[in-house]
Formats: structure tokens, C-alpha cells, sequence
């Protein structure tokens, strides 16, 4: 297995079943699709394991209920959609207290107010580590945005701040390497993410969106996925990134350039990665939408070109993102 490596695993189970059936997009997107009667139904699925993706002993567990549908919904999202249907599977170890599952269902709850959705099944299991499995399904509010669409002179946009969640995780794990001038807002990002689907809805209204992903991976390996589907490169530009400099103080031992790296390759923000033909009002969409959007780059015909201040960084010695194994 660590030989083959998570994206390597991918791309076998990817070769050895293509779809049977017309009418079915699947691996290789946020979300597959059932394009069957017209319907672009989205259907993603996403594990959380103790250890893994979260620590029992430390995470509140109305924040895990709330982020285990939010970080699905945020596919649903990327795909151009909107939630409908949950399916939720768990596995019971010993160590979990009947508080803890009831404030986990608590979290399930409070999303569900903020985008209704109907848990139609699922399954629960006795399990040594503790773990959730959502499939979450939606529909695509006009045709769905695959990562296969950027195309050669589209602009980059990213939604939200990049690098907060990785911010958040180095708190926990005691690993940050210079100071944070507010501790509870990164936590809060980390935690309680939100999907982007009111984003998603404004602009598909009044942009073309040629191709979109969302951050779980890291900015530099999420944009690297739509090009590698697009078969497309990119510039970017690090000292465009929207990143939450008010909130940190950088000293000698961790310049400026060190920090928007670092943000790029952070995984688990959940903000969304698109490309567009459009001038995007980015402004307007704050007004209208409440989340900000800014212009990072652009895709190009081939090649990956990092830039800080216009000075071209090394590939190889970046940081790209996260990886399983």
C-alpha cells in the first residue's frame, strides 16, 4: 500500500471499473453523478477516523456531527449542487459515552437547520476506532461543474481564507511554528467548516464556472486534481492568496513567504478552488453572498508556476498538500 500511495490507489480502482452503465460519471470528481432522466443527481461519500481525521479525546462532539455533513455537503457544493439526502454509518467503539453520541447527533442536527436535508439510512457497527461514513446525496442546480472543464486562460478564484484549518490543526497537535493572535477562530474554522453552497448558487447565476473543487487536500494539490482532469497547468500567485494575516504574528525564524506556503499546502479548509472565463466581481459577490473571493492565478495550456512577488518558486522543493499514505 505505501508503495502505491492514496492517489495511485485511485487511479487502479479507477482503471479496473470504468461505469457499466450509460448516463454515470464516477471517480475522478467531488461528487459521481446520475445524469439518468435528466436529474444530475450527486452522490459523494467521505470517512472520518478517530486519529486519523479527529481526536475523540479532545474534539467537542456536536462540532464532529455538525463538520462529519459539513465536509460532504462541500462536495456537493464543488459539484455546482445543493443537499438532499444523507446516509449515515457509524462504528461504536467502547470508549464512547451515550453523551457523546447524543452531542454528536446534536451537531447532525444544527447543520440540518442550516441546510434541510433527510437522513433516509445507514448503518451502525460495533468497531475498535471509532469512525463515521456519510453519503451524502444532492442535486446540481444547473449542469454539474467537473473538475475536467478549466480551460487555458480562465482565472483561479478561491473562496474564503486558505490555511486557517491547517492553523487550527498544528494548535491541537502543538506544532505551529510561529504565534496565533486568536486561538478560538482558527479552532472555530477547523471545526465547523461551511460548505459553500449559497456561493455556489450566486455565481452559477452569473458567471460561467468552467471547473471546481473543494480544499481538503491543500490549495496547491486541489488545483493540481482539476488540472491533472483537465489536463491543463497553472500560475499562481502565493502573495494573492487570501490568508488570515491579521490574526498571526510572523517573526525571523518564519518569514512572510514561509506562511503562504504553509497556508497552500494546508488541507481541510473546505473553501472552494474554481476557474472561470469571468471577470467575477468579487466585491459583489461579498455583498450578495457574504463570503469573500479572490484571484489567485491562471490556468495555462501545461506547466505548474508557483510565484511570490512575482519571483517563480522551485516545484519540486513545495510543499504540494495532504496524502493518506
Amino acid at each position: 500500500m505505501v508503495f502505491v500511495g492514496e492517489f495511485g490507489l485511485i487511479n487502479l480502482i479507477r482503471k479496473k471499473f470504468k461505469p457499466l452503465r450509460k448516463g454515470v460519471l464516477g471517480i475522478g470528481d467531488d461528487s459521481a453523478i446520475l445524469y439518468k432522466d435528466n436529474s444530475n443527481l450527486l452522490i459523494t461519500t467521505d470517512a472520518l477516523v478517530d486519529g486519523v481525521h479527529f481526536l475523540s479525546r479532545k474534539i467537542d462532539f456536536i462540532d464532529l456531527g455538525y463538520k462529519s455533513i459539513a465536509v460532504n455537503f462541500s462536495d456537493i457544493a464543488a459539484m455546482g449542487g445543493y443537499p438532499l439526502f444523507v446516509l449515515l454509518t457509524i462504528g461504536i467503539s467502547d470508549k464512547l459515552s451515550l453523551n457523546q453520541i447524543e452531542n454528536f447527533l446534536k451537531g447532525i442536527e444544527l447543520i440540518r437547520k442550516v441546510y434541510p436535508f433527510d437522513i433516509i439510512g445507514g448503518d451502525t457497527v460495533r468497531s475498535d476506532t471509532f469512525f463515521i461514513s456519510i453519503t451524502a446525496i444532492g442535486k446540481a442546480y444547473k449542469k454539474p461543474i467537473l473538475r475536467s472543464g478549466a480551460k487555458a486562460g480562465d482565472r483561479i478564484y478561491v473562496s474564503g481564507k486558505i490555511g486557517d484549518s491547517g492553523i487550527a490543526l498544528d494548535i491541537v497537535h502543538n506544532k505551529l511554528k510561529f504565534k496565533v493572535l486568536d486561538r478560538g477562530y482558527f479552532l472555530r474554522r477547523h471545526y465547523k467548516p461551511e460548505p459553500r453552497i449559497k456561493l455556489i448558487s450566486y455565481l452559477l447565476s452569473k458567471y460561467v464556472i468552467n471547473s471546481c473543487i473543494d480544499i481538503s487536500d491543500g490549495l496547491i494539490a486541489d488545483l493540481l486534481h482539476i488540472c491533472e482532469e483537465s489536463k491543463k497547468g497553472f500560475n499562481l500567485k502565493l502573495d494573492r492568496l487570501p490568508v488570515s494575516l491579521e490574526k498571526i504574528k510572523i517573526d525571523k525564524n518564519f518569514s512572510m513567504e514561509d506562511f503562504y506556503e504553509y497556508a497552500a499546502s494546508c488541507g481541510e479548509d473546505y473553501e472552494l478552488i474554481f476557474t472561470s472565463p469571468s471577470v467575477i466581481d468579487c466585491e459583489d459577490v461579498f455583498k450578495k453572498t457574504g463570503v469573500l473571493v479572490s484571484l489567485v492565478g491562471e490556468i495555462t495550456k501545461s506547466g505548474y508556476s508557483v510565484f511570490y512577488n512575482s519571483r517563480r518558486k522551485d516545484w519540486k522543493s513545495l510543499k504540494k498538500g495532504f496524502v493518506h499514505f
